[in-house]
């Protein structure tokens, strides 16, 4: 079948390091139009290659670089594509999406996608450049940390331009929680690292000199020009999202409440002040940058000029670090977080992965389920960063404890036993973002759901981001004193309509998480990031003109022409083939998807969430199965649902396995 008329590179490489083989494949126009990009060409692959026979860290796993449609075009943020395979940390499907410049290098080569499946028999790299496409041995390289892998493999190529996908020595080892890093400092978790260190293979380094392609040049450059405009003229984009980053969040996070503090003990850290976006701009960032093509330029680049951790630097940090390695561990010094971020890309380790480890360690060696002796002599207390950054370093050596928590926080618990489950703070096996699900429940219903484990970036369906008139289209109504709250919030913290708040137990945010959850989906398929498509632009009430404009944007530049509504039928596409495959390899069920104990249990301690719960998760969970068609007792999609979107195959293998409602 014809490939696309543009947008897509139109050709799939694929490497069979065990056999040494190297092949390509046109990109049919049929698999475009059903699959669409990044997380749909993974759960494809996976689907049809990838079996609850096969180990994770075996060679018959498939590691999948992939790139969306839009990727690699001037559209902006244009940059993001999606690392994937069986993920060894959950054992359930692993996909990650990751920015910088790498995606758009693979494009210009002239792929769409890149499958490689084996083991070598050595340490080896991939060396793409246009059609020329080279299997190098690496032994040289092997052990080498991650930042100085890149140096050595563009050494060896004599290109500084091109760019490079690296594992530290925690992919070496298989880490569970080893990343992927590329353009240095962006990274890709749920254990894609040690997915790639299973297979010998170190670094893929790519240059492409060649177009994408633009179908309808002229509607292409309407719809452009819209979208830059809107991010010109918007206050927030152009504000804290350029000068800030993610970083803005976190005094947000305190002021809310729900900032993940001591393994979730808590919700409020006093130290947040030290850490927040805004004391690193005034003390260690030395400049913003941005993927490519994007005009935010919201990510940090930071450097450590004296103290102990004088000469750290780092393409960061982001919220998600200053969480992990600063509230969650009750750490405020702002250097030694740096000096944690620096630590984790050179092993290439996940941050949430390891600060969430780490956390929990504290909090056994606070309740006495663990001792020092345990800990190979470290104190683990509370805010003890020279503790936490020896620790990182055993885990990505996988030394002592280290060697323990390298299998994450719940396999770790399971070894230590003495009840040190109920600390193991994750869904799924992978460790939540940093808001606590008794102050916001939106957030943490969309981390419950998400096919890959806890997910920070699942759904951003805070209900406080909506117009009143919005929410009654899902049943939900705020009582007047939450939107006064709101509002007076909104006007001190200058955000305008990303205003955030507190309302939990509020019936009707499971149908906004569905309705959320399926155009988060659609920016992830287009290559586009969410930052910038879902979040900036005051996107409660904008959310909808975007899913217009790409849309939009997808027809021009590939010449397929599509609406809304059949991007949106692709999202639910990918994401119930998503979780089937979830279903086929560990019988998940409506039991998986819960929040940990200590949320149901504990009542907030301080802050404005003090004496709550998260409230009514069986209720928020009927009405998002509902929303979806599912069968609310198992939580699953029905034989229909699979029908109806085009999977008749996947159900008949189901039925087989006795997995359908």
């Amino acid at each position: 079948m014809a490939t696309p008329k543009g947008g897509y590179a139109g050709k799939i490489l694929s490497v069979d390091l065990s056999q040494g083989e190297i092949s390509q494949a046109s990109l049919s126009r049929e698999m475009a139009r059903t699959y669409l990009g990044t997380r749909g060409f993974i759960a494809s692959t996976l689907w049809d290659k990838v079996g609850p026979e096969v180990d994770a860290l075996g060679p018959d796993n498939v590691l999948i670089f992939s790139t969306g449609p839009l990727c690699g075009t001037t559209v902006p943020s244009g940059a993001i594509f999606c690392i994937g395979a069986k993920s060894p940390l959950t054992g359930l499907i692993g996909w990650t999406t990751i920015g910088g410049h790498w995606a758009h290098k693979l494009k210009l080569a002239g792929y769409d996608f890149l499958l490689v499946k084996g083991k070598a028999s050595q340490p080896v790299y991939l060396w793409i450049d246009d059609d020329r496409v080279e299997i190098r041995e690496a032994a040289h390289i092997w052990g080498q940390d991650g930042r100085t892998t890149n140096k050595m493999v563009k050494d060896e190529i004599g290109d500084y331009e091109i760019d490079v996908a690296v594992i530290g020595p925690a992919g070496e080892k298989l880490v569970k929680g080893a990343n992927i890093m590329a353009t240095v400092g962006h990274s890709a978790s749920y254990g894609m690292g040690a997915v790639m260190g299973s297979k010998n293979l170190k670094a893929v380094a790519v240059r492409g000199t060649q177009d994408i392609r633009i179908a309808r040049p002229g509607p292409y450059t309407r719809v452009w020009q819209q979208f830059m405009d809107d991010i010109m003229n918007d206050p927030v984009a152009m504000g804290s999202g350029m000068r800030l980053g993610t970083t803005s969040l976190l005094k947000t996070a305190n002021e809310l409440g729900e900032l993940g503090t001591r393994n979730f003990q808590g919700a409020f850290f006093k130290g947040a002040d030290k850490i927040s976006g805004e004391r690193l701009a005034e003390t260690y960032l030395l400049k913003t940058r941005g993927c490519s093509p994007c005009s935010i330029c919201c990510d940090r680049f930071s450097v450590v000029n004296d103290g102990p951790f004088k000469g750290t630097w780092v393409s960061g940090p982001e919220y998600a670090t200053l969480g992990s390695f600063g509230s969650k561990l009750g750490n405020d010094n702002l250097a030694s977080i740096l000096r944690a971020n620096e630590l984790c890309d050179l092993y290439g380790l996940d941050l949430y992965f390891v600060g969430d480890a780490i956390a929990f360690s504290m909090e056994l060696h606070e309740k006495g389920i663990i001792s020092r002796q345990d800990t190979d002599g470290l104190d683990l207390t509370w805010g003890n960063y020279e503790a936490m950054l020896a620790l990182i370093e055993k885990i990505g050596r996988r030394e002592g404890f280290g060697d323990l928590l390298a299998e994450g926080a719940t396999e770790a618990a399971q070894e230590i036993g003495k009840g040190a489950e109920y600390y193991a703070i994750e869904i799924k096996g992978a460790a939540i973002s940093s808001e606590d699900p008794r102050a916001n429940n939106e957030n943490a219903l969309g981390a419950m759901l998400s096919t890959r484990g806890g997910d920070a970036n699942n759904s951003w369906a805070r209900t406080t981001n909506y117009s009143a008139e919005t929410l009654k289209r899902f049943g939900i109504e705020l009582s007047a004193e939450v939107i006064a709250q709101r509002d007076a919030r909104s006007a001190r913290q200058g955000y305008g309509d990303l205003s955030h708040g507190l309302p939990t137990g509020i019936r009707g945010i499971g149908r906004l998480t569905k309705w959320w959850e399926d155009r988060g989906v659609v920016v992830d398929l287009m290559g586009v990031c969410k930052l910038l498509w879902a979040a900036y632009l005051s996107y409660g009430e904008k959310l909808e003109a975007r899913m217009d404009m790409l849309a939009e944007l997808y027809s021009a530049a590939t010449g397929i022409s599509v609406q809304t509504e059949d991007l949106l039928e692709g999202a639910q596409r990918v994401h119930t083939l998503e979780k089937a495959f979830n279903i086929r390899e560990k019988d998940v069920s409506r039991k998986d998807d819960r929040v940990p104990e200590r949320f149901l249990k504990e009542p907030m301690p301080t802050g404005p969430a003090e004496g709550k719960v998260f409230e009514n998760p069986d209720v928020y969970l009927d009405e998002y199965y509902e929303a979806r068609g599912w069968d609310l007792s198992s939580g699953r999609p029905t034989e229909e649902n699979y029908e109806k979107l085009g999977l008749d195959d996947v159900a008949k293998q189901l039925k087989k396995l006795g997995r359908l409602p």
